[in-house]
């Protein structure tokens, strides 16, 4: 059984079991977005494989919540891992932010407490039918903190920021885009079928 937590990694082809999580105490980006549901809702299909699909379901539109069902069919028994999320834009920029519990294989009552609200974050670009997803570049987070440009700490699995939204955007910014996120192991989804909003 694949764990939870490495479930993203994987798909996103990252077979690596020391890598690391980035994420902050809030989620990154300082206005939440508007979700369209017949944007989102839908059946989406990694590209880069036959087997991994992605349900899909815009859960509020107020709340800028929706709800992701992972399914990897390349098994006897189908794994699914099923999370909510979250999104939040900075300029032109589009954070996906997932709590760190959603990818834990313990129940959520046995999380640690300093972990139950961390959010872990993805850039995202999307256009009508297409979603890529990019990871940040732990190193250079690592680095950041190592070197005093941002506020954190780093521990087990995870580079927890403790610098606030706007600290770690400009960062982003001022480091480049595809410097602080990996434009080499990108997941990129097509929706092969809409579903219409109720």
């Amino acid at each position: 059984m694949v764990k939870r937590k490495h479930f993203l990694i994987i798909l996103i082809g990252l077979l690596i079991s020391s890598c690391l999580f980035v994420g902050s105490e809030k989620p990154l980006g300082n206005k939440a977005s508007i979700l369209k549901t017949d944007e989102w809702n839908g059946l989406w299909r990694d590209v880069k494989t036959a087997d991994q699909f992605f349900f899909i379901r815009v859960d509020d539109e107020e709340k800028n919540l929706i709800r992701i069902i992972a399914v990897n069919t390349n098994k006897n028994d189908w794994e699914t891992t099923n999370m909510k999320a979250s999104f939040f834009t900075d300029d032109k920029l589009l954070f996906l932010n997932i709590l760190k519990s959603e990818f834990d294989e313990k129940d959520k009552k046995e999380v640690k407490k300093e972990e139950q609200n961390i959010f872990l974050w993805f850039l995202v670009k999307k256009n009508k039918n297409k979603i890529e997803v990019f990871l940040p570049v732990e190193k250079l987070f690592k680095k950041a903190i190592n070197s005093g440009k941002l506020k954190g700490k780093i521990k087990n699995d995870l580079i927890l920021i403790e610098s606030s939204s706007d600290e770690i955007v400009s960062f982003i910014k001022k480091t480049g885009i595809f410097k602080a996120f990996d434009n080499d192991n990108v997941l990129v989804l097509r929706r092969i079928l809409s579903f219409k909003s109720n």
